[in-house]
Formats: structure tokens, sequence, C-alpha cells
């Protein structure tokens, strides 16, 4: 026999972590995820976030309808992040480098408040505006 349990490990060849899939968790988030396939299907077939709850709860799984939402919505999240990650991670998704037909020189300085003056010019040509930090103190003109 190894120090290491080599020989063991060869025995045995992970029976106890074999089964550990077809058992569900001890945890009741762990009991949700384990059994995400067969809810995912009947919500894809149609049946209500509750029906599936309930249906859970007459399976042995006892929680409450607010916790069942929030796995769910969990489960969810971390599969649609997944799913982002995997779409931009392929290199046939890569977008293209957008081109300009007229850009400016990397040495130009552009004015930050260039958009700011365009909104303020548009406004005084619609009419009123109301500019709190007006210079203009006389106002019964």
């Amino acid at each position: 026999m190894s120090p290491d349990g080599g020989e063991k490990l060869a025995n045995n060849s992970l029976r106890h972590l074999a089964e550990l899939p077809g058992l569900p968790p001890a945890t009741t988030a762990g009991k949700v995820l384990w059994a995400w396939p067969q809810i995912s299907a009947a919500l894809e077939r149609g049946w209500r976030l509750c029906d599936v709850w309930s249906a859970l709860r007459k399976d042995g799984i006892e929680m409450p309808y607010v916790h069942f939402r929030v796995y769910v919505y969990r489960i969810r999240q971390r599969l649609a992040r997944k799913a982002t990650v995997g779409a931009m991670s392929s290199p046939a998704v890569q977008p293209a480098p957008v081109t300009t037909a007229k850009s400016a020189p990397p040495t130009t300085i552009t004015d930050p408040y260039a958009s700011a003056r365009e909104q303020r010019k548009l406004k005084q040509e619609s009419g009123f505006e109301y500019d709190p930090f007006s210079n203009n103190k006389n106002l019964l003109e």
C-alpha cells in the first residue's frame, strides 16, 4: 500500500463520489439546483412557477415560495452569465473594429463641453429656459 492511498483509490474508483450526482444535496438551494433540469423543462412547457413549487413540495423538497423564486432567479442569472462569457470568448463573435470615415487626429483636443453648449443653444432657440446660474440680474424684463 502506498503512503498516498493510491491503491485504495484504485480499488474503490471513487464509488462514493460517483454516487453523489444521483443524490439530492443537503441544502435547499442545492436541491433546487439539483432538480434544475426538470424545473426548467416544466417552465419551458408553460407551467407556472407556483405549480412547479407545489410539485417540488409534493416530492419532499420543502421551502417557502419566496425562497424558491430567489433560487430560480439566481440560477437563471448564473446561466445567463455563463452564456454571455461563453459567447464573448468565442472567436467567431468578436466584433469588427469600428472605422469612421472622418476621424480626428489623435493630437486634436476635443471640446468636452460641446454637447452641453449645443443643448443650451437648442433650449434657448425653443423659447423659455430657466437658468438657475444666470448672471442676468434684471429679472423683470
